[in-house]
């Protein structure tokens, strides 16, 4: 059994099937969400925004921007927070790092893992999600999110992995 409670090879893949379109749909969206490192980052899972409903958050930062996206996500199976350990009502790289498991290299990323830039190895400065083909969606400015290659164009190193759909 996964450690966050999905017990088949197929459950995990529905799971990151849906965290993919919940990325996809904040990128379509990206007009009209504002970056904000400000309380508001959390609006998307606090104002229950779904991305089958074609809906995302007004306001994100990067860390609430992919914790909504697995939220989102996993919302038919009622888990706990996974991914901060705060009941998914907050959160930031540091906290996303205590959690998930680590993955080695690229070569082993699967879509809805967690890619870190920049910062240290506990507290990153950025974090983007992976949606497969060295492509990520990522948050980290207004106008975001935007699809970038995995390695940002160079913008800051990659720090490390995460796996939190396991």
């Amino acid at each position: 059994m996964s450690a966050i409670g999905l017990h088949t090879a197929r459950q995990r893949r529905a799971v990151r099937d849906k965290a993919f379109k919940a990325a996809y749909q904040g990128y379509l969206d990206r007009g009209h969400t504002v970056y904000t490192e400000g309380f508001r980052r959390w609006s998307g899972i606090e104002e229950d925004r779904r991305a089958y409903k074609h809906e995302s958050p007004l306001h994100a930062d990067c860390s609430a921007f992919v914790t909504w996206c697995l939220w989102d996500a996993t919302r038919a199976e009622r888990l706990g927070d996974f991914v901060n350990g705060l009941h998914w009502g907050g959160g930031y790289t540091g906290t996303m790092t205590q959690h998930g498991q680590d993955i080695g290299s690229y070569k082993s990323l699967l879509t809805a893992d967690a890619v870190f830039y920049g910062g240290s190895w506990e507290v990153p400065a950025h974090v983007a999600i992976y949606i497969g083909d060295g492509k990520v969606i990522s948050h980290g400015m207004q106008g975001d999110p935007r699809i970038y290659n995995l390695n940002l164009g160079g913008a800051l190193p990659i720090i490390r992995y995460k796996r939190y759909v396991r």
